[in-house]
């Protein structure tokens, strides 16, 4: 028939492309319900298994990096902390330094702990705090001590040394918790470094690395808010018994 155009020649490329768009669109939505079902079972352990963080007002602050996961015995040595006590103490007295830091009520709070008339109170306001990195460092020191004691306790009474005791079981149990809930699960091997006869004859040794949290981020932190020593003075507790001494 004269003036007759074919249906095909009238369909253009755009119209096309048009009609072809529901098709594509069809195709991309299907395959992103298959991707999200077969993730769903992953997701939902990942979020199952994740622990929100306690709060600590340094938290935010905590900056990380790698270091190495086994040091030989002489780079040890150059930190600060391994040798005679007479090389060590001031080292390990600036690292318990800021031990106390002064918080606020709002902080202590936030970190779910119930401010009562035990809670210790400090002069010009404020309360107690204490990082628990800091109870640990603070065991670590009495066990070191302890270890040291002709150098720290040359005349230790049988009362003093029953107290030490308790004291002790009480940071070493704390310790073994701290040590479980943070478990570094980087890889030693073991070395040999004498005949097998002789005590020691093995080490544990690693090439490897380990992530660790940047120290001088929360001493810095700590020495910012720090009750200094012989500076503050705490608030009576309820405990005492001479508040008004005549």
């Amino acid at each position: 028939m004269k003036g007759y155009i074919p249906l095909e020649e009238n369909v253009t490329s755009e119209t096309r492309t048009t009609w072809r768009l529901p098709l594509l669109q069809k195709v991309f939505n299907a395959l992103a319900l298959i991707y999200i079902m077969l993730s769903m079972p992953a997701l939902l352990t990942l979020l199952h298994g994740r622990i929100s963080q306690p709060y600590s007002p340094v938290s935010s602050l905590l900056t990380y990096e790698s270091q190495p996961l086994h040091e030989e015995s002489e780079a040890l040595k150059l930190h600060g902390f391994v040798g005679r006590p007479e090389d060590t103490e001031e080292n390990w007295r600036r690292l318990l330094e800021p031990m106390n830091f002064k918080a606020t009520q709002e902080e202590l709070q936030r970190a779910n702990i119930d401010i009562d008339e035990k809670v210790v109170r400090v002069s010009g306001g404020g309360y107690v705090g204490v990082l628990s990195v800091y109870h640990e460092l603070h065991c670590l020191e009495a066990l070191r001590k302890s270890t040291l004691r002709s150098f720290y306790y040359p005349n230790i009474t049988t009362d003093h040394e029953e107290r030490t005791i308790e004291h002790l079981t009480h940071c070493i149990e704390y310790i073994r918790r701290t040590v479980m809930c943070h478990a570094d699960v980087s890889v030693y091997t073991a070395s040999w470094i004498a005949d097998s006869h002789e005590h020691p004859n093995k080490d544990l040794v690693s090439g490897g690395e380990r992530v660790c949290v940047k120290w001088d981020t929360v001493d810095t932190w700590s020495r910012q808010r720090a009750l200094v020593k012989n500076v503050y003075k705490v608030k009576p507790g309820p405990f005492e018994k001479n508040l008004h001494p005549s």
